[in-house]
C-alpha cells in the first residue's frame, strides 16, 4: 500500500511539472528533471551552436598602447547592465602584474576605457600582483565584485618541473561608483579574502593536495529568504577541478554547502596530478526563466558544452560541443567568461587568446531572430569576406541590402586543404534587397564584391 501511494505522488508530481523542495538556488518552485530537459529543448542558447552568433566586427576590446597598464591584452571580464544605456565592465589585463580596469557601454559592444585605469590595484602582499575577476552584483546602489587572487602556476619550460601551486582564495571589493573600491573581509590573515580552502568540502586544502578556490559566480536571490546570496566557486583539488556552491546572508560571510554540483565528465576530462589542466568547470551562468543555463568549459582544449540545471546546485551538461575558436582572429582555443542581456539578446563576453575580448550576440527569445553578417559595412571594390558560420539544426537563408551593384560569392571550406573553394555566385542589385533561400548545410562564408564603387552592405541570416 505504501509502495503504491508513493508512486501515485510521484506521478502528480510529474504529471504537474514541478515538485516542491529545499534545494539551494531554487525558485519558487524546482522543476523535474524531465520537465526541465523538454523547457531546455526551447532555449536558443542551449541547442543553437553560439559559434554563428560571434559579433562580425570582433574584438570589441583591445590593448592599451605600448607603456599603458594593459599593453599586454585583455583577461577576464564581468559585465554589469545597469540601465537600459548604461553598461560597465571591469576587466584584468595581462602581464605579470594584474590589475583590474573599468570601462562603459551605452550598448553592450562599444566600449570607452576608464582614462584613470586601473580601479583595483594588488594591495596585499598575498595577492602577488594577481587580481582576476569573476562576478559583480549591484544590491541597493552598491556593487559587490567577487575576484581572486593569487595566480595559476604553470610548469617550468626549462626543467619540466611544476612549482609548488598558490593558494587561491575568493576576495571582495565594494564600490558605490564602480570606480572607488573598498576591500572587506578577512580569513586566514589575508585582507579581502571570503571564501579560501578551510574548510574544505572535498580536496582544495594543502593536506589534501589542493590549491584553494576562484572564479566566484555570485547571485543575489530574494526569494530565499535566509541567505539570499549563492556563489557558485570553482576549487582545485589533487586530480583536477571541480564546482561547488556556498551561501551567504550579506555577501561578505559565506558557507560551503555542497560540492561537487556538476558532473561534466566528455572526452577531455582527465586527472593528471596539474590542478589548472584538467577536467571542466561551470562558466557563465544564468538564469533563464525556470532553468539555468550555462557553459561547461574544457580545460585542455578551451572548448564549451552547453549545460543547465533545474537549482544552483545540481547540473547536467549535454556533452555538444557549441562554442569554440573557429575564426580566423580566433587562436588555440577561447575563455567565455561571462553573459549579460538586454530584452532580446545574451550578450557573451570571451577571450580569443589574441589579447582581446571577443562578444558573441546569442538569441535569447527565438531561434528566427537574425544573425548579423554585416551591418552598414563599408565594402571596397577589392571585396570583402564575413566571419565563419557552421551547420545548425535549421538551414540558413541570407538577405542583402547594398547601396551598389555587386556580386555575392558563397565559400565552402575544404577541410583536407584547409582552403576556401567557390560554391556559388549571385548578382545582387544596388538597392534592392536580395535574398538567398537555401545556404549550403557545411562551413561557410560570404564574400561581397561591389562592380563599380565601394558600398554599404547590411546582411544578415534567418533559420528557415
Amino acid at each position: 500500500m505504501k509502495r503504491i501511494f508513493f508512486f501515485a505522488v510521484l506521478q502528480i508530481i510529474i504529471i504537474n511539472g514541478f515538485c516542491q523542495d529545499n534545494t539551494i538556488g531554487k525558485s519558487v518552485v524546482s522543476l523535474d528533471l524531465n520537465t526541465a530537459i523538454n523547457l531546455s529543448n526551447k532555449i536558443p542558447f542551449l541547442i543553437l551552436n553560439l559559434n554563428n552568433y560571434k559579433y562580425h566586427s570582433n574584438p570589441i576590446l583591445t590593448a592599451g598602447k605600448i607603456g599603458e597598464w594593459d599593453e599586454k591584452g585583455i583577461e577576464r571580464v564581468v559585465v554589469l547592465r545597469v540601465a537600459y544605456n548604461d553598461w560597465r565592465m571591469w576587466y584584468a589585463c595581462l602581464g605579470k602584474i594584474r590589475n583590474i580596469g573599468y570601462a562603459t557601454s551605452k550598448d553592450g559592444i562599444n566600449w570607452t576605457k576608464y582614462a584613470h585605469n586601473p580601479v583595483l590595484t594588488s594591495s596585499e602582499k598575498w595577492e602577488n600582483n594577481f587580481l582576476s575577476p569573476s562576478g559583480v552584483v549591484q544590491l541597493n546602489g552598491r556593487f559587490y565584485l567577487y575576484y581572486w587572487s593569487p595566480g595559476h602556476v604553470y610548469v617550468n619550460p626549462a626543467t619540466g618541473i611544476m612549482p609548488k601551486p598558490k593558494m587561491k582564495y575568493i576576495c571582495i571589493a565594494t564600490s558605490a561608483d564602480g570606480i572607488n573600491w573598498t576591500k572587506m573581509g578577512e580569513i586566514d590573515g589575508r585582507k579581502g579574502a571570503v571564501l579560501g580552502p578551510n574548510p574544505t568540502a572535498i580536496n582544495e586544502d594543502s593536506v589534501s593536495g589542493g590549491s584553494g578556490v576562484d572564479a566566484a559566480k555570485v547571485f543575489y536571490l530574494p526569494e530565499e529568504k535566509t541567505k539570499p546570496w549563492k556563489m557558485i566557486y570553482t576549487a582545485f583539488g589533487l586530480h583536477g577541478q571541480w564546482n561547488g556552491i556556498a551561501e551567504s546572508e550579506d555577501g561578505i560571510i559565506w558557507d560551503k554547502v555542497k560540492a561537487p554540483i556538476a558532473n561534466h565528465s566528455g572526452f577531455y576530462t582527465s586527472a593528471t596530478g596539474v590542478h589548472h589542466n584538467s577536467g571542466q568547470t561551470i562558466r557563465c551562468p544564468i538564469r533563464i526563466g525556470s532553468i539555468w543555463a550555462g557553459l561547461s568549459f574544457e580545460l585542455d582544449n578551451h572548448d564549451c558544452a552547453p549545460m543547465f540545471a533545474t537549482s544552483l546546485d545540481n547540473w547536467v551538461t549535454s556533452g555538444v560541443r557549441t562554442f569554440y575558436s573557429n575564426q580566423d582572429y580566433e587562436k588555440d582555443g577561447l575563455h567565455p567568461w561571462c553573459l549579460e542581456a538586454d530584452n532580446d539578446w545574451f550578450y557573451l563576453y570571451y577571450s580569443t587568446n589574441h589579447g582581446g575580448l571577443g562578444l558573441a550576440n546569442i538569441p535569447k527569445r527565438s531561434i528566427y531572430q537574425p544573425v548579423a553578417v554585416w551591418e552598414k559595412q563599408q565594402i571596397e571594390i577589392v571585396g570583402l569576406e564575413c566571419k565563419i558560420f557552421e551547420p545548425d539544426r535549421f538551414p540558413f537563408s541570407l538577405n542583402l541590402l547594398s547601396t551598389e551593384s555587386g556580386k555575392i560569392e558563397v565559400l565552402v571550406k575544404n577541410p583536407n586543404e584547409k582552403s576556401w573553394l567557390l560554391f556559388e555566385s549571385y548578382r545582387v542589385t544596388g538597392s534592392k534587397l536580395f535574398n538567398m533561400q537555401h545556404l549550403p548545410a557545411t562551413t561557410f562564408r560570404l564574400r561581397f564584391i561591389p562592380i563599380n564603387k565601394p558600398a554599404l552592405v547590411t546582411a544578415w541570416l534567418n533559420f528557415n
